[in-house]
């Protein structure tokens, strides 16, 4: 009796303490806890009971509901917009401001690049190309932000000497991908619901050199092995027809439907869907 009552005062109490908390919506996370400051990059807070200051950039902050009821929400997350599968591309986000990624979860590199066929070839338009391109690569990566490190437009150039092209015009991209939300791994495993193999329906394809994916249809088969969570990124163990020099494969995406998976082989890139 005593033990019970023990453990009734317990929960009262920490639900007494949850309720005189504020609650922080990060994009990965609902966090009970005291906020402790707002500056122009980080939340700064202590989870409740404790003293420890811990901080968040407000890139991968939703919104704040105080425990006074008022909620204050932050615009830098909302800004980005959201990639459920390589066809929403156009969402990419594209910037060069290193403050615009704090706090937003990096899953790998990229680079582009776009030549003009000719002499009179529109530099805007080889521009335009450059950055569709890489924002089609990150779609596949299943990325929704790609911050530039480099940058480079190189403008026709004539020889006057030999009446002859020296150089038309090109732009040249790399930098880095990240996401705004993690997948989780468990809620991907609840939907395979011990599923082992599966059907692909689409194989998409990227080359460094194409303008555009060439996407297919498919009657290939995955063997899956096992689901693991690497810091965040689900990695798949299994075996795929047609890519039968590798066994490990990076979730980009998944609905209730399909799932995406992602590889890259000898600078191409291929984004793999598949029926659950």
């Amino acid at each position: 009796m005593k033990q019970l009552l023990l453990s009734l005062l317990l929960l009262i109490t920490t639900q007494y303490s949850y309720a005189q908390a504020d609650t922080l919506f990060t994009t990965s996370a609902t966090i009970p806890c005291i906020v402790k400051e707002i500056t122009p990059e980080m939340v700064k807070y202590s989870h409740v009971g404790e003293e420890l200051v811990n901080s968040v950039y407000r890139n991968a902050v939703q919104k704040i509901v105080f425990q006074n009821g008022r909620v204050q929400t932050f615009t830098e997350a909302a800004a980005f917009k959201k990639v459920s599968n390589r066809k929403d591309f156009d969402n990419v986000t594209v910037t060069q401001l290193e403050g615009d990624v704090k706090g937003l979860f990096k899953i790998g590199e990229i680079s582009s690049a776009a030549q003009g066929a000719t002499l009179f070839s529109d530099m805007g338009a080889v521009k335009e190309r450059a950055f569709r391109k890489i924002k089609i690569m990150a779609a596949m990566m299943g990325a929704n932000v790609v911050y530039l490190t480099q940058n480079q437009t190189v403008t026709n150039s004539f020889n006057i000497h030999n009446n002859s092209t020296s150089a038309t015009a090109g732009t040249f991209l790399s930098g880095a991908v990240y996401t705004t939300q993690l997948l989780n791994a468990e809620e991907f495993k609840a939907r395979l619901a011990g599923k082992t193999e599966f059907n692909v329906v689409e194989k998409a394809s990227f080359k460094s050199g194409s303008n555009d994916m060439t996407v297919y249809p498919s009657k290939y088969k995955f063997k899956l092995r096992e689901v693991k969570d690497d810091n965040g990124l689900i990695i798949l163990d299994g075996d795929l027809q047609g890519a039968s020099k590798y066994n490990k494969f990076r979730i980009a995406s998944f609905d209730k439907d399909f799932f995406y998976i992602f590889y890259e082989e000898k600078g191409v890139y291929y984004n793999v869907k598949l029926v659950i």
